[in-house]
């Protein structure tokens, strides 16, 4: 099972409930230490669990790596998942790709090339959830990654 850590954890605290679909990969991190990593979002409204949810590095398995059944992402919240072979059957890449899906539908992805993602920064949204991606440096793990 995934690893996490940031906010977001516990049981959640948003106006009513929201939906997986709502979900985000808000950064990632493909020369993490010790670990990659993938930071999830949540724009609200409403908290969001991860039962039931995966990241996978391929569309051809939208199962491989399962979240953790017993978090909650609150409404505004990050959510970080460190990625490697012991907890979710993958490690990121270079030039790769990742996917957030419910097992059968695909909710968010982003593919990027060698050197977008380098040792001590990140690829990420330019905006929290909406924005497009950019290189940046420092990484801006669990925490917002600004506005323009």
């Amino acid at each position: 099972e995934g690893e996490g850590e940031g906010e977001g954890e516990g049981e959640g605290e948003g106006e009513g409930e929201g939906v997986p679909s709502q979900l985000r990969i808000n950064e990632v991190a493909a020369a993490g230490e010790p670990f990659d990593w993938v930071e999830l979002y949540n724009p609200g409204p409403g908290a969001v669990s991860l039962a039931g949810l995966f990241l996978t590095e391929t569309l051809e398995d939208l199962t491989l790596g399962p979240l953790p059944d017993d978090v909650v992402v609150d409404d505004g919240a990050f959510f970080v998942v460190d990625v490697d072979n012991s907890t979710l059957g993958f490690r990121l890449g270079g030039d790769e790709e990742v996917h957030l899906t419910d097992g059968v539908v695909v909710i968010d992805g982003v593919d990027w090339d060698e050197g977008a993602s380098p040792a001590g920064g990140s690829y990420a949204r330019s905006v929290d959830g909406t924005g497009d991606f950019i290189t940046v440096s420092p990484d801006t793990r669990g925490v917002s990654n600004g506005t323009p």
